[in-house]
């Protein structure tokens, strides 16, 4: 099945590029014209989400909203297009893990390891 494609240009949005698929969800760059800056959005990848599919996206950016930590993107807004439901992040630059060239040295992962851990441990 072929995933959601978003609008290039919508309200005050601006499509840049993809930045990451995953099975749920799909990340593409925009840029805020209003604000004159660069945000993540992240859409439903199924082309046609179901009810129940908008209300866990739904509360997936409440709950992310609420988070305050320097290893969580910060939730900004939470609206749809075409009725296709969006979370409005701040962005974040940087590569993927995935494209890390290995082997990693063991400082490097400890201080990744300690990275992820502490976004991970909110609340605990």
């Amino acid at each position: 099945m072929a995933g959601f494609t978003p609008p290039s240009e919508f309200d005050r949005f601006r499509l840049v590029r993809s930045l990451a698929q995953g099975g749920m969800g799909d990340v593409w760059l925009y840029t805020d014209t209003k604000l004159e800056r660069d945000v993540a959005l992240k859409f439903i990848a199924d082309p046609d989400p179901d009810d129940d599919d908008r209300e866990r996206f739904l509360l997936e950016g409440q709950a992310l909203a609420q988070i305050r930590h320097p290893n969580v993107v910060t939730v900004l807004d939470v609206s749809e297009v075409s009725a296709h439901p969006f979370l409005v992040t701040e962005f974040v630059p940087g590569a993927p893990l995935a494209q890390l060239d290995g082997p990693v040295r063991r400082t490097r992962l400890l201080e990744l390891a300690l990275g992820l851990a502490g976004g991970s441990c909110i609340g605990t």
